[in-house]
């Protein structure tokens, strides 16, 4: 860089940063010399700065000056690139380098941003009374910060910042800065400022966590299980993956995971989002089966969707059409069932009997062969024979996915949705009240494009689904009926309309 570079950069960097002197040139309690200033204050990257500047002494020329001397910047440019080329562009807050450069920052962006916020308003004021328009400095720089670091990622950031700012290290500028503040009336800022409730803020991300996509939460277990050895801080995994949350689920597979283990992720997940623990450990929330139900649904989709993948990777020369879904299907049902058997890490004695019953209920409506289940047939059958067995003399018989066809369009009930409504009614018969019972009836009679032969009324129908499902029911008006609400909600496994 030559001379006239180097001019130029003084000129630029004098004419866009003014500066707010907050104390004269002056020796402070711990014995360093110099005087404070707030450098962009009319920005919002604002910086408290502690320059060793004799000319800013009381009367001196530069003293009330809103810029930096030649000199002054100067000695911020020299501290700056040495930040800049040595400290990977991050500003050295140390006693050292003020002792080396003569200019240093006192502290952080979020400290800074809300000391800059009550000059910037003490300046507003003054101004109004005067009846000076000009007086319009942002005071809202503090909370941006804190909305910018909770909604990009970057909490972590203020709590290191704080964390940085109360440490050993920094010691000999806290002094600087509280004594400086008390001659404005100030003082109390920095207390108030770091004493935030991170756990709090850190609960909105926990908070996010609970309402994310099923995906997002499996990529997040998946991260602890693979993380846990070296996390000290579970909190801070959640909140880098929501800031890599697009390349997290583009590169999560699911036929990396039997069925019993994409429950158990799920579970783990779950567990950090309710009981909200400080300590990063391995445990598993119970799984409903409002729960479980969109899980088998979105493994088997995705393992579909993979396999899908693979097929068309394939260099087969003796291929000549594309493959199809079908066949990824079938690639993807032989794939789940070499992964039958494996279990979540870490899962405790009491809960694997309960793994392995929900791998058999999602093998058996999928028809995978399942060491679970005994003398495995065709999946109608098998339904058939388990259901018989499961049925005492004193219950009605179970309907099997066969009795549905004959009600509903096989365009329906070769869907893995079908399934999923009868465990659900299935379910439910004994468990809901006559209101919800008939409300699950008017749903699906709702849903014309499934049936065979459209009931000519819900009079009609009622009796007709009471009587497939084993459970009967009064007649209640639909603009009765509609009045109630479910606790399980089937709409999602029926067709939209």
């Amino acid at each position: 860089m030559n001379i006239e570079d180097i001019d130029l950069q003084r000129f630029y960097f004098r004419s866009s940063n003014a500066c707010l002197q907050l104390t004269t040139y002056m020796e402070f309690s711990n014995g360093t010399k110099g005087c404070v200033l707030i450098l962009n204050f009319n920005n919002t990257d604002s910086q408290l700065l502690l320059i060793n500047s004799p000319e800013r002494a009381e009367g001196g020329e530069q003293f009330q000056k809103n810029i930096l001397s030649n000199n002054e910047t100067d000695i911020w440019l020299a501290y700056r690139k040495e930040c800049e080329e040595n400290h990977n562009g991050y500003y050295c807050i140390s006693l050292e380098m003020y002792d080396r450069f003569g200019a240093v920052l006192l502290a952080g962006q979020y400290l800074t941003a809300h000391i800059a916020d009550y000059f910037c308003h003490y300046i507003n004021e003054r101004c109004k009374q005067a009846g000076n328009p000009c007086g319009n400095w942002s005071t809202e720089r503090g909370k941006l910060l804190m909305h910018n670091a909770i909604h990009n990622y970057t909490l972590h950031e203020i709590e290191d910042e704080i964390s940085d700012f109360l440490s050993n290290k920094n010691v000999w500028a806290r002094p600087i800065i509280w004594q400086t503040l008390k001659l404005h009336g100030a003082d109390k800022i920095v207390d108030k400022v770091i004493q935030i409730d991170t756990q709090r803020l850190w609960n909105t991300y926990i908070d996010w966590l609970e309402r994310a996509n099923l995906t997002f939460k499996l990529c997040f277990a998946e991260r602890l299980l693979r993380e846990c050895n070296q996390l000290k801080d579970w909190k801070r995994l959640l909140e880098d993956s929501y800031r890599t949350i697009k390349d997290l689920q583009n590169s999560f597979r699911f036929s990396r995971y039997g069925i019993q283990e994409i429950v158990g992720l799920y579970a783990l997940c779950k567990y950090y989002y309710m009981e909200r623990p400080n300590k990063l450990v391995i445990r598993y929330a119970s799984v409903e089966m409002s729960e479980r139900i969109p899980l088998y649904g979105l493994y088997h989709e995705k393992c579909t969707e993979e396999m899908l993948v693979e097929l068309e990777n394939e260099d087969n020369p003796l291929r000549t059409t594309s493959p199809t879904e079908e066949e990824a299907d079938k690639k993807a049902r032989i794939h789940i069932s070499k992964l039958v058997g494996r279990q979540p890490y870490e899962l405790p004695e009491e809960q694997k009997a309960t793994y392995a019953l929900y791998e058999q209920g999602f093998c058996l409506s999928l028809g995978i062969k399942h060491p679970g289940i005994p003398s495995f047939r065709p999946k109608e059958s098998a339904i058939a024979e388990l259901t018989t067995q499961q049925t005492n003399k004193n219950k009605p018989s179970l309907p099997t996915i066969k009795d549905l066809e004959n009600v509903f369009l096989p365009c329906y009930t070769n869907l893995a949705d079908c399934r999923m409504l009868l465990n659900i009614l299935l379910d439910k018969r004994e468990k809901v009240s006559d209101p919800e019972w008939g409300r699950y009836a008017l749903t699906i009679y709702e849903c014309k494009k499934i049936f065979r032969n459209y009931p000519k009324s819900f009079k009609e129908w009622l009796p007709k689904f009471c009587a497939l499902l084993g459970r009967e029911v009064e007649y209640r008006a639909p603009s009765d009926i509609r009045r109630t609400k479910c606790k399980t909600d089937i709409t999602p496994f029926l067709p939209k309309l």
